[in-house]
């Protein structure tokens, strides 16, 4: 039995690839329309009796939880910075630092569940 996954294309080119070392297979490119906007979708299939089909379906569950965890990180606005320099030196001087620290942290976590995600993939292929 087959089972199909629809992808955003724009942007998930890396996830699409990682999604492959779990027994996906790109099968088709679909459009579709919503107002004025237009996506494009990448159709995955992979076939349920296949060797490995729980091993390859845990795995997978446990980078898509990793990826969900994944944060961004939202530049400093700078009118706020220049409003709180210009008006309260000290408020504008903590705001810059506490978004380096926010900055900084999202980053470490993101390499870290990166490299988790990675281990993942490279555990699949070896499947």
């Amino acid at each position: 039995m087959l089972e199909t996954k629809k992808v955003l294309e724009y942007g998930n080119k890396d996830y699409i690839n990682d999604l492959q070392a779990f027994g996906w297979q790109a099968t088709e490119v679909i459009s579709e329309s919503s107002g004025r906007s237009h996506y494009y979708y990448q159709i995955l299939a992979r076939d349920t009796n296949m060797i490995n089909y729980q091993t390859l379906t845990l795995l997978e569950n446990q980078y898509e939880k990793i990826k969900e965890q994944m944060e961004f990180y939202e530049e400093m606005e700078i009118e706020i910075v220049g409003l709180l320099l210009l008006l309260f030196i000290i408020p504008g001087v903590m705001y810059i630092t506490y978004k380096l620290k926010q900055k900084n942290r999202i980053n470490e976590d993101n390499a870290r569940r990166k490299e988790q995600m990675n281990a993942l993939v490279k555990k699949a292929r070896s499947v």
